[in-house]
């Protein structure tokens, strides 16, 4: 198996092992550029982009397609970091760049640990590449940015100084982890709780204090000073079947275990699990006690009204594979103490081949899914069977004509897109997301692809009547599918449409 033949290769030069992360690094941000130049990448890096974009121009952090400002959302200081990067590029790929070299670095502590843990140079090899093939890696970080991605850098960094009983380095990693999202605070508190244990009785409930401390001081003060809400946004958009608050929500996953867990897709929440632990052969559950770190997180996804949640490919779960890899770690050399034999190499060829199976069932298989207009001959024009959420039904030859109707727009305009288009345009103050804001005359301009995912709109041809007739826009260029409007009528409005 060439993988195998890799493997052997890199353990002969003692520097070598840098290789599987560089590999990973380019791959991701090549295959990153073409969706880029291909209109493939989710408006959701585009809320980032125009929050930098603001707050470097005088509106702290202002995103009008994402409540207003990214920090009613969530709370990210991290990316108080980008500000300087993106001031000096001022480009969106730098969020796909940074991430995917963070993920690649973070390659090296699983490297440490397995090769000092299992006392295997071999073995730290096969975990790095373990790691870099998890499937999350092939999805959201090359098409998309959320900051809690960057926790699974700082925590696979936490875990190993941990280990090592670095404190000074153990702390700066978990901070940092801290800083991508409110909800890694969980992951802070049970850290806490395994330190306490197994470590550091004092450092565990200094950490305990600091997760809880810093979640209330997200969601009660800091997010609510950003927002029209007082309530943590996503407890009634995500479990707003569970409850209305924490304690009834909690209170209902306890006395109703039945309901919360089959609500939503009962059958995806257990492929989420087999493709969550399957990955390295399920021998992270040898290790239950690194595993329960995890148990805020899984909790969020599975409970989630939201099936992306529980989706492998889905940035929620970032924050497990860190615990996954060293909870696996653990297990095989609690293997190793049930053999009289060294059954090592087989261990590791067995993750091995393991990895690799699930890098392409759950990781390889669906990118080219998602993304199967880039592949001619691989599926026919009706047959994209994902694409539908993201870019609609939109075919190639489209491309050029949305990157020609974007380069008309004034750099000053305010522009409502859909979600394909809206990474285009969010360099900018204001971009309204299609979606939200459809029957909406906010924007200056607004391009529109009526072949791409037009939701919650029915019909384009009447839509487009609707918005030349009604909402004051002008039709200022169109070739095929694509068009641009100019708003003609500067009195800000909303109207109801016929569909």
């Amino acid at each position: 198996m060439i993988i195998v033949e890799f493997v052997k290769k890199i353990i002969k030069n003692e520097k070598s092992y840098l290789l599987a992360p560089l590999i990973f690094f380019i791959i991701t941000i090549s295959f990153s550029f073409v969706l880029y130049n291909n209109v493939h990448y989710i408006y959701e890096i585009g809320f980032i982009e125009q929050a930098e974009w603001n707050t470097l121009n005088g509106n702290f952090f202002s995103s009008v397609s994402n409540g207003g400002n990214h920090f009613a959302r969530h709370n990210s200081p991290i990316l108080f970091i980008f500000l300087p990067i993106y001031y000096l590029f001022e480009n969106i790929t730098i969020f796909i760049i940074l991430t995917n070299l963070l993920i690649a670095i973070s390659a090296v502590p699983i490297y440490l640990f397995a090769k000092e843990y299992l006392k295997s140079k071999k073995a730290g090899i096969v975990f790095m590449i373990s790691y870099l093939l998890f499937p999350s890696f092939y999805y959201s970080n090359l098409r998309s940015f959320h900051p809690i991605m960057l926790s699974v850098s700082f925590l696979a960094f936490a875990l190993y100084f941990l280990y090592k009983k670095n404190v000074k380095f153990f702390l700066i990693s978990i901070i940092l982890a801290m800083l991508t999202n409110e909800t890694v605070s969980f992951i802070v508190f049970m850290i806490g709780i395994y330190t306490l244990i197994k470590y550091d009785k004092k450092l565990g409930l200094i950490l305990m204090i600091i997760g809880i401390t810093w979640f209330q001081l997200s969601t009660t003060v800091i997010m609510p000073h950003f927002s029209t809400e007082t309530k943590y946004p996503f407890i009634k958009e995500l479990y707003g079947h569970l409850g209305t608050d924490f304690k009834e929500i909690i209170t209902t996953i306890i006395t109703k275990p039945g309901y919360a867990l089959s609500y939503g897709s009962l059958e995806g929440k257990i492929i989420y699990f087999r493709s969550l632990f399957q990955h390295t052969f399920f021998i992270s559950l040898l290790a239950p006690e690194v595993l329960i770190i995890g148990i805020p997180v899984i909790i969020q996804n599975i409970f989630s009204a939201s099936g992306y949640k529980y989706d492998i490919l889905a940035h929620y779960s970032y924050p497990l594979i860190p615990l996954i890899m060293y909870a696996t770690i653990i297990g095989i050399k609690r293997i190793r103490k049930l053999f009289k034999k060294n059954i090592l190499n087989n261990i590791l060829i067995l993750v091995l081949i393991t990895s690799l199976l699930s890098n392409i069932t759950f990781g390889i298989i669906p990118l080219v899914k998602e993304n199967c207009y880039l592949f001619d001959g691989v599926y026919s024009k009706n047959e994209c069977p994902i694409t539908g959420d993201i870019i609609g039904q939109t075919p190639k030859e489209n491309f050029p004509s949305i990157k020609e109707a974007v380069s008309m727009i004034p750099q000053g305009a305010s522009v409502m897109a859909q979600n394909h288009i809206y990474y285009l345009v969010s360099d900018r103050k204001a971009t309204y997301l299609f979606e939200l804001f459809h029957n909406c005359n906010y924007a200056d301009y607004f391009i529109f692809d009526s072949k791409g995912n037009i939701a919650p709109v029915k019909n384009p041809d009447i839509y487009i009547k609707e918005t030349t007739n009604r909402m004051g826009y002008k039709i200022t260029y169109q070739k095929g599918s694509i068009y641009l409007l100019k708003n003609t009528n500067f009195k800000e409005s909303c109207f109801t449409l016929q569909d």
